[in-house]
């Protein structure tokens, strides 16, 4: 396998920053990406070989979330590695590294941590293992034995539940889902930026409860077909009054 380490992050200093961090070890061979148009380009100049990736953590992070959903399909050998991600005292770490690891993360280092500790995750993950620490893993283990639990009793694409109020618009955004258009399509049909309708994407998926897309539209399509209060709207079906 190629050598060469992909460093994914905003501004060209802290990509040197994290390279630094590595420990400047000479075997390996550094592509730099920032923004959506470098990423292509050092795709297309290397091919889809590379050792392992490095992401540092940005806002909006779920922008974050659809270019590691992007990354596993095209670089599907590639280990992927969270840098900067939250420190100790984010309230919102462990929820934050845990869905980077829904996202296909094979490892991670904090805000806090030491910047050799990054040397040390690239070599755990290229050889194919991964390090959490206690709060994340008790986390993990917990979301393991209640998913356990659901599966035994239904099936996980199923909506189960009910769901959090959507807003109007996101209302209108599942039903372009559940019609099967692409965020561009949608931008395009309300009116708004694709950044807005990814954030919007995500948030219906954490109220209905659901993991992707696909179950969102059987989410819908099932509540459409039960709910009394169902309407013309777009929507097809409204929020709890």
């Amino acid at each position: 396998m190629a050598n060469k380490l992909l460093i994914i992050a905003s501004s060209p200093e802290r990509r040197s920053q994290l390279q630094h961090c590595i420990g400047g070890q000479g075997s390996y061979t550094y592509i730099g990406a920032g923004a959506v148009q470098e990423l292509r380009s050092a795709l297309e100049a290397n091919g889809p070989i590379f050792r392992a990736v490095i992401v540092d953590h940005e806002e909006p992070f779920v922008e974050r979330l659809e270019l590691l959903n992007g990354l596993r399909a095209l670089l599907p050998e590639a280990p992927i590695i969270i840098s900067g991600a939250p420190a100790s005292d984010n309230p919102h770490r462990v929820q934050i590294i845990l869905r980077y690891f829904e996202y296909g993360a094979a490892g991670y280092v904090c805000a806090d941590d030491p910047c050799e500790r990054l040397e040390g995750v690239l070599a755990e993950v290229t050889r194919g293992e991964s390090f959490v620490d206690p709060p994340v893993a008790l986390e993990l283990l917990q979301r393991l034995v209640d998913l356990r639990q659901r599966l035994k009793h239904a099936d996980p694409y199923v909506f189960d539940g009910e769901p959090d109020e959507l807003t109007p618009r996101q209302l209108e955004v599942l039903g372009l889902v559940s019609a099967g258009c692409t965020n561009q399509e949608i931008a395009d049909q309300l009116e708004i930026s694709v950044g807005t309708v990814k954030n919007h994407v995500h948030a219906i998926l954490e109220a209905l409860k659901v993991p992707s897309r696909e179950a969102a539209t059987k989410a819908y399509r099932e509540m459409e077909s039960t709910d009394s209060r169902a309407t013309d709207s777009p929507s097809g079906w409204l929020p709890k009054s």
